[in-house]
C-alpha cells in the first residue's frame, strides 16, 4: 500500500511517526528501496530505555537494538520529544550516527483542538494530574511532592485538593492513603480530549510525570 502511494503522489520525503515502532519496519524498507529521505519522528526512547528493555527477553533486546541501527543508518532526520533525550541518542549512537542527525521538537499545542473552554474557578486550591498511572509512571514521586506542600504551607483538605482526571486504580490509591492524603484526594473519569482544555483550566496548578 504504502510503495502504491509512492507511485501514485510522488513525495519528496517519508516522515513516520513512532510509537508504535511497526511503522519504521515499512519506513525503513521504502527509504532503502526509493531513495526517499526519511524523517524519523521517533517521540520516546526505544532501545535506551533501560527499564523497558531489561523485562524484555534478550533475544527480543538484540533484535530491537540491531534493528534501530539500521533505522537510523538510512533515516535524514530523527526527532526525539526533548533535549534530555535527543542528548541521551546523540552519547549513545556516538561514532556511529552523526549527531546533527538527531533533533529535538517539543510537543506542541494546538487549541483549534479543543471545544471552546467554561473553565470554572474550583472551590479549593486544586492540584491536578491528567492520565492514568501506569507502568513506570509511578504517582509515587507527585504524592511525595504533594503531601510536603500541603505540610509545609499548612494547609488542609478544606482548602486543598489533589485531583486526578482518568481514574485511579485500586493499587494507587493505597499508595495515597499510605501518603496520608486521602482527604485531599479528589477523582474524576476521563475527559474526552476535546473537552479537556475546560478541566486544565479549572485548576490552580498542572501536574506532569515523566
Amino acid at each position: 500500500a504504502a510503495r502504491a502511494i509512492i507511485e501514485r503522489e510522488e513525495p519528496e520525503v517519508i516522515h513516520v511517526s513512532a510509537d508504535p515502532w511497526s511503522p519504521l519496519i515499512v519506513a525503513e524498507r521504502l527509504a532503502r528501496t526509493r531513495d526517499i529521505p526519511l524523517v524519523v519522528d521517533f517521540r520516546d526512547p526505544w532501545s535506551i530505555h533501560d527499564a523497558k528493555m531489561a523485562i524484555r527477553p534478550a533475544a527480543t533486546r538484540q533484535f530491537l537494538r540491531r534493528f534501530e541501527a539500521r533505522v537510523f543508518s538510512v533515516a535524514d532526520r530523527i526527532i526525539l520529544n526533548t533535549e534530555a533525550a535527543c542528548e541521551a541518542y546523540v552519547e549513545a549512537y556516538h561514532n556511529r550516527v552523526p549527531a546533527d542527525r538527531f533533533v529535538a521538537i517539543r510537543n506542541a499545542f494546538d487549541e483549534g483542538l479543543f471545544l471552546p473552554s467554561t473553565a470554572i474557578t474550583p472551590r479549593r486550591f486544586t492540584v491536578l494530574y491528567f492520565g492514568r498511572f501506569r507502568q513506570f509512571v509511578s504517582p509515587d514521586a507527585l504524592l511525595r511532592g504533594f503531601a510536603q506542600f500541603v505540610q509545609r504551607a499548612g494547609l488542609g483538605p478544606e482548602s486543598t485538593c489533589l485531583r486526578f482526571v482518568g481514574g485511579l486504580s485500586s493499587e494507587h490509591r493505597d499508595r495515597v492513603t499510605e501518603f496520608g492524603l486521602d482527604a485531599y484526594l479528589e477523582v474524576s473519569d476521563p475527559v474526552p480530549f476535546r473537552e479537556s482544555l475546560s478541566v486544565l483550566e479549572s485548576a490552580h496548578v498542572l501536574t506532569l510525570v515523566i
